[in-house]
């Protein structure tokens, strides 16, 4: 296993080090840039994780007491990224390195390129008739979902 980064978190980050009282798991897999569905949970905030992200890593570092981590929130500092943590144990993305924040409209633009297979005219109309989209969503997305089909081997920018 690898050590853990020892970065000091945030200030808004409390907790000491110490592992959580049940084990910590992965999170659902809406939270991966390669794994969200068009079907996936649409939340008023949410975050993906960057495909190189090593979640095993933080997970085992997490299990072994090396985050800062506070039980009265269930957040987990770990590796320059900060966690949250369901009672079952599933872990969540909240911020930090390779973490990517998400606002309901990037979320729904990215739905739709997976619903139309990518960013083509069928989901660039769809989106357009879409309100609360912004143009800075949809440049989210389309980054996003480049970065998604790049990680997946795909050319990003075959429209289909």
């Amino acid at each position: 296993m690898a050590e853990s980064d020892q970065r000091r978190p945030p200030t808004h980050v409390t907790g000491t080090r110490q592992a959580p009282d049940v084990t910590a798991t992965v999170p659902n897999a809406r939270h991966g840039v390669t794994t969200f569905t068009a079907s996936s949970w649409n939340r008023k905030r949410n975050s993906l994780l960057e495909p190189w992200v090593d979640v095993r890593a933080d997970l085992d570092a997490i299990n072994a007491g090396e985050g800062v981590y506070d039980p009265a929130t269930r957040r987990i500092w770990v590796n320059g990224r900060l966690y949250g943590m369901h009672e079952n144990g599933t872990t969540f993305p909240i911020e930090g390195d390779g973490i990517i924040p998400l606002n309901r409209g990037t979320y729904r633009a990215l739905q739709a390129y997976q619903e139309y297979n990518g960013i083509n005219e069928r989901s660039i109309h769809a989106l357009s008739r879409e309100k609360g989209v912004t143009d800075e969503d949809l440049a989210t997305a389309q980054r996003i979902w480049r970065m998604r089909e790049e990680a997946r081997g795909h050319d990003p920018d075959d429209r289909h």
